[in-house]
């Protein structure tokens, strides 16, 4: 699942037009290196999204979790049977364990862990950076053989959307 959220009317200076003030990726599938410039496994590729950062005046932030069963060990089987690159399935810096995993790679992202929703719960936000929130405490609850792929409506996770689009502060 990925949102864009556009709060406030875009800023648009004179050298880039922006219509995006911030991205947020919540628990998705693409590739962890999808916004980096160079790929991670091949530093003579860019990923398909490489340079967004560069087009959103807000945070870039990549909500992840561990016990995404669906994005850490089905996504990355699927490669294998595909006869892709399949290396070090499940762990965190897996090629193909997609972003709802491992977090957005390849970025200089910061790392940082899910807070409580509200007022004083604040997250470290800049512009044009990734984030990479570590929601495997709260995103936790599912069965085989997605896991918590779907474990997506929670206070805490609907704070960050707020916080991160600047609609609350």
């Amino acid at each position: 699942m990925s949102i864009a959220a556009a709060p406030q009317a875009p800023v648009r200076s004179p050298d880039r037009a922006t219509e995006t003030q911030t991205r947020l990726t919540a628990v998705p599938a693409p590739l962890p290196g999808t916004f980096a410039p160079r790929l991670p496994f091949d530093n003579d590729r860019k990923g398909a999204l490489a340079g967004i950062l560069d087009r959103i005046d807000g945070p870039l932030t990549a909500v992840h979790s561990r016990h995404d069963g669906a994005v850490g060990t089905f996504y990355p089987l699927a490669s294998m049977t595909a006869r892709e690159d399949s290396a070090g399935i499940g762990d965190a810096n897996s090629r193909w364990g997609g972003i709802g995993a491992n977090g957005a790679q390849g970025v200089q992202a910061r790392d940082d862990a899910i807070r409580g929703a509200g007022p004083g719960n604040v997250y470290p936000f800049t512009a044009q950076r990734a984030l990479n929130v570590d929601a495997s405490d709260v995103v936790r609850t599912g069965g085989p053989p997605s896991g918590a792929h779907s474990d997506i409506v929670h206070p805490e996770l609907t704070w960050i959307v707020l916080t991160a689009g600047r609609i609350v502060g």
